[in-house]
Formats: structure tokens, sequence, C-alpha cells
């Protein structure tokens, strides 16, 4: 049984794609399918992904990041949605951390953290910006945006 379905839409992804689905095939969490969607790459990303037996690789013309959420939202099997970027190299327990606050039936969905390991001074400034809108976050009892790099929703909401 399928009970959560990991979205990545990639473009141009060669060079990270493969760390990714490395770290997706060494989650804990079992009963999941990951689907790739490659978003008109002009490099290998489709055939590196294709390369990985547990993941499902939907081919479309340049659409953009968000229609690639989308459609490998329609085609997911699981209950539970996940989003995550092709340039993340997820820990061991990600899609475990991601579920477990499913478990209250009245959450959509939920947003998790990230750790960067940029070195440009741009990167670290908008990892700051980032890790700031977590402290705030924090306080609260509900958060008001996600991001996609690590995001999941009930399907049946989502859609």
């Amino acid at each position: 049984m399928v009970k959560a379905s990991v979205v990545i839409a990639a473009m141009n992804a060669e060079k990270s794609i493969g760390k990714c689905l490395d770290s997706l095939e060494g989650q804990s969490f079992r009963g999941f399918e990951v689907i790739v969607v490659d978003d008109g790459s002009s490099d290998r990303t489709a055939e590196i992904a294709e390369g990985f037996p547990n993941a499902r690789v939907l081919r479309q013309k340049h659409a953009g990041p968000a229609v690639g959420r989308n459609r490998g939202a329609a085609e997911a099997k699981g209950s539970i949605v996940v989003f995550t970027d092709s340039d993340c190299v997820l820990d061991r327990r990600w899609l475990e951390e991601m579920i477990r606050p499913f478990d209250d039936r009245s959450l959509a969905g939920v947003q998790g953290r990230y750790k960067s390991r940029q070195k440009s001074i741009i990167a670290r400034l908008i990892q700051l910006e980032i890790e700031r809108s977590y402290e705030k976050m924090a306080k609260r009892e509900f958060i008001d945006f996600m991001g996609t790099y690590s995001a999941a929703y009930r399907k049946s909401m989502f859609e």
C-alpha cells in the first residue's frame, strides 16, 4: 500500500537528482512512491532518474515547477503528497518526520526544515532569512506559508 507520494519537479538537474534520489532510497519510512516530473530538461535529468528502479519519471515540455508539481500530485497514488526539490539531500528520517503529523486528522499540510550547504554569500543570506522565518513560525500554532522543498499535504486537500 502506498501511503505517501514524493513528487520532485526537476529541470536540468543532472548534477543533483541522483543524490536526491539516493537519499530517498535510504529513508527509514516505507510505503511510498517517488515521482520525478522532468520539466523539459536539456540534460540527462530524466535518464538519471530512470536509473532508479523506485522512481517513476514523467516527462513534459517546459512549463515551470508549479505545473510539474501539480502533474506529479495528480498522478500520485498516496493519500499524502510530499514535495521536495531536486537539489535536496534528505535526512534518513525526513519522510518519517513529514508523515508523522498526519496522525492528527485536522491537519491539511505540514512544512519541513532544511540545512543549507551553500557557500555563496547570497545563498547564506537567504538561508538566514529562512531560519528567521522558521523561528517566527515556531511560536505559532499554525503556519501561513509552505516552501515546496519540504512540504506535505493530504492529497484530498491539495486537490
